[in-house]
């Protein structure tokens, strides 16, 4: 993976760096992060992880800059796809430790139509915990996401379908565990 070398400096731009090398930073690492697959894909989450970007990512998703928040958004739902990383989990703990998502959350009433793509992929890829599903519906996410299925755009009618979706299987299976927990307590009670 010839790429790793470079990282390091990414990071460091993303630290300490001008809102231009944070722009230029996220968008090279988007950039590898879009033509790694496989092994690679998983190599770049982990290092991003252990070097704390993810955390650094997270942070930049409130940017006031609209390329950076874009871009940040784009690599959070890469860097948290089950399909790009089999350690996805991993990523989307030290998202929720850093309020990703609630971050994510306010892009979502954007105007901006890149913004909104990104979003929707984001929180997409991250909206399987429960608390996110009643975070979502507490923000009135669900109307605006059943008006962005209606809105006319096929792009974001699929992601917010996408969206919808996952919560909906985030839902139905926190309603079975906790059927059988019940079930459980009343045959541990009946015994």
């Amino acid at each position: 993976f010839c790429s790793l070398a470079v990282l390091p400096s990414l990071v460091q731009d993303l630290k300490s760096g001008t809102d231009d090398e944070k722009l230029d930073a996220l968008g090279q690492l988007a950039q590898i992060m879009d033509t790694s697959y496989g092994e690679d894909a998983e190599a770049l989450c982990e290092f991003l992880r252990v070097a704390g970007c993810v955390a650094l990512i997270a942070g930049l998703l409130g940017h006031p800059k609209a390329e950076i928040h874009q871009t940040a958004m784009l690599l959070v739902g890469n860097i948290a796809s089950e399909a790009v990383d089999a350690q996805a989990e991993k990523t989307k703990a030290i998202l929720k430790k850093h309020a990703a998502f609630e971050r994510m959350l306010n892009h979502l009433f954007s105007d901006d139509w890149m913004t909104l793509v990104y979003t929707l992929g984001a929180i997409q890829n991250t909206c399987t915990e429960i608390e996110y599903v009643e975070m979502m519906q507490e923000f009135g996410a669900v109307a605006r996401l059943q008006e962005l299925v209606r809105a006319g755009d096929p792009q974001l009618e699929q992601y917010a379908k996408g969206c919808l979706a996952n919560m909906r299987q985030t839902i139905l299976v926190s309603a079975t565990k906790k059927q059988m927990r019940l079930a459980t307590q009343r045959s541990a009670a009946m015994h």
